[in-house]
């Protein structure tokens, strides 16, 4: 839904986070990645830019991929196979484009094709280079630019998050214990295919592994019920800090909610390198960088109480559905129908629900980290450190240290008290609901006192420092230490004292003229630098090599002052040029070739169009603006 409203292309590539920019895939594993500080907010204004930059690359890439077409003077073209002097791009009606020079002995002679055939499959993979270069758009975001916030979906991350972690669990038991732990799972659930079950019930299998780890039948290593205690602590934190309690409470679950996540990153991030089958952690990067980097803008004091989680009950909200579809649903579509049931209902915001469900709870009071799990991975400690200067900072939370029993230092952050759930809060739900005399616990209420027990203190060591026993994964790290991960090209490492340059820092180093662009053609294009609106680090593409000058780029949408990119004279003939490579791109969507391409590429040649129109207008009003630069009317 986010990627719809957003005009994203759904999470893929480079790109996957909606809420910034540039939020690196690498990196968001671990909290003291440079790229974590020169991350800007993704507004629905940055990503019609970017979209914008997108069309404007594919204009270029139209322009310039046949190679008989060069650009340079300010001006677009094919040079004459005589005389050797580009023959301008024109828009009088021409189909061939021929020579003028008095003298040149081929005068008058068609040359060259003004709108040249592309092939089609080369069509779509420059397109979506182009959009993947440019944050992954697909076109003018649905949503205005407006005031707004679109809140993450909590259950779809939370849901994700555990499901990654019960799979990676599977992967690393043997043959003989996951088939013994998926029947005890399907007992219990009442299913016969894991890939069949609900978020939901993913989130509910949590808290009674978590109350019971002898519930499968199998040993479970420590590293995994940690990652699952983490899990379960920001699934029920994420939950209350946009639920109906107050701001006061809101906000304490938010702390709660980052706290983890940022624990919870880089040590699923380092474990999950001794899966057996898949080392890829896939989109479980995304929803737990969405906690740990952005769900605070979203929740606590941010945002408004949500009147009813949809989970609380799905089941009714179903079956509401399916009955009015089925009565209502003739010769109109399921949306249409749904837009009506919406306007005939009466929009009223029920009471809360009274079903009591154990893994919405937080039960935990404090997490107690040793000094021995900063060893596990080269990153952990400046990642721990990132984690407790949270807790400094937070009012909701505290952060202190001590020394274990082997000596070893311990982190212990305290987790505020007034949305914990305790022994005493459980019961006095029951007796208001029960007789007093007669307390008859559900399997919820059961597993949620077990969870007070068990989850009180949840402890992230791996020596024996805190007690209990060891973890068999750990040892294989701690014996075996991987080596350490490179940091991104030109970044410094982020264990030491050096500064992390801003990303507007980074911006100022690229030169500031677009002027004096030599001639080029597709096969000698240079390869401009990746700044301005780029994912830092993208591999280079079929669109590489035709990407805008980062000076226009900057001129046209970056606000600059006009001292800081160089005199007129210097970029006028550039965006001479660029204009020119745009209109050819409004002709083109106009073309039947165009409109075939678009409809077996789930391209939208309107979008496109204006888009490139958008960009026209923009390339005029920079040139009528200079004071020393010749329109070009077209």
């Amino acid at each position: 839904m986010q990627g719809h409203m957003l005009a994203l292309t759904g999470g893929a590539d480079m790109w996957r986070c909606p809420s910034g920019y540039p939020c690196l895939v690498a990196d968001m594993g671990s909290l003291s990645a440079p790229s974590w500080l020169m991350t800007r907010p993704r507004t629905v204004a940055s990503l019609e830019t970017q979209w914008l930059l997108s069309v404007w690359s594919f204009a270029r890439w139209c322009a310039l991929r046949p190679k008989l077409w060069v650009c340079g003077d300010g001006v677009v073209g094919v040079p004459c196979r005589d005389c050797g002097l580009v023959m301008a791009y024109e828009s009088l009606g021409a189909t061939h484009l021929a020579c003028r020079t008095e003298g040149c002995a081929l005068i008058g002679v068609p040359q060259g094709e003004l709108m040249p055939t592309l092939p089609k499959t080369a069509m779509g993979l420059a397109f979506r280079s182009a959009r993947r270069t440019f944050g992954g758009v697909r076109g003018f975001p649905i949503v205005p630019d407006l005031p707004i916030a679109v809140q993450h979906p909590l259950l779809h991350c939370t849901s994700n998050i555990i499901r990654m972690i019960f799979f990676f669990m599977l992967a690393c038991f043997t043959r003989q214990q996951a088939d013994t732990a998926r029947a005890s799972i399907y007992e219990f659930e009442g299913k016969t295919n894991m890939g069949a079950m609900y978020g939901r019930e993913f989130r509910a299998l949590v808290a009674k592994l978590l109350a019971c780890p002898d519930m499968l039948g199998v040993p479970i290593d420590r590293a995994i019920l940690m990652l699952m205690s983490l899990a379960q602590l920001l699934s029920a934190a994420w939950r209350k800090a946009v639920g109906r309690g107050s701001v006061a409470e809101r906000e304490a679950s938010a702390a709660i909610l980052e706290l983890s996540a940022k624990l919870l990153a880089p040590l699923f991030a380092l474990f999950k390198r001794l899966d057996p089958e898949t080392k890829d952690k896939g989109v479980f990067n995304l929803y737990v960088h969405a906690a740990a980097a952005h769900a605070r803008e979203h929740t606590g004091r941010n945002a408004p109480p949500v009147p009813l989680v949809s989970d609380d009950d799905i089941e009714g909200i179903i079956r509401q559905l399916n009955t009015y579809f089925k009565t209502r649903t003739s010769n109109i579509s399921r949306v249409e129908a749904l837009v009506d049931m919406h306007a005939i209902f009466p929009y009223v915001t029920e009471p809360t629900r009274s079903r009591f469900s154990a893994e919405a709870g937080i039960y935990t009071a404090s997490l107690r980290v040793c000094a021995c799990a900063a060893g596990l991975g080269p990153t952990l400690q400046a990642d721990f450190k990132h984690a407790e200067a949270l807790a400094a900072n937070d009012e909701a939370l505290s952060v202190a240290h001590s020394v274990g029993s082997n000596g070893a230092d311990v982190t212990t952050f305290t987790l505020p008290a007034s949305v914990r759930e305790t022994e005493q809060t459980i019961m006095n739900i029951v007796y208001r609901s029960e007789d007093e005399t007669v307390v008859r616990l559900g399997i919820e209420r059961r597993i949620a006192l077990a969870l007070v027990q068990r989850q009180a203190v949840v402890d992230i060591y791996f020596c024996g420092n805190l007690g209990g026993e060891h973890s068999v994964m750990a040892n294989v790290l701690l014996t075996t230490p991987l080596p350490p991960e490179t940091c991104p090209g030109g970044a410094p490492d982020p264990t030491s004292d050096e500064p992390v340059p801003e990303l507007d820092d980074i911006e100022a180093q690229v030169p500031a003229a677009a002027g004096g662009l030599a001639p080029h053609s597709s096969g000698d294009a240079s390869v401009p630098t990746p700044i301005f609106m780029e994912q830092p680090g993208t591999t280079p593409s079929e669109i590489t090599p035709f990407l805008p000058p980062v000076a226009l780029r900057r001129r046209l949408f970056g606000g600059e002052d006009e001292t800081n990119i160089g005199d007129a004279g210097e970029w006028a003939a550039a965006a001479r040029e660029e204009l020119t490579m745009v209109e050819m791109c409004v002709t083109r969507t106009q073309t039947e070739h165009f409109e075939d391409w678009c409809s077996k590429n789930a391209a939208d040649a309107t979008e496109i169009r204006h888009a490139a129109e958008k960009l026209q207008v923009k390339l005029i009003e920079l040139l009528a603006n200079s004071t020393s630069a010749v329109v070009h009317v077209v």
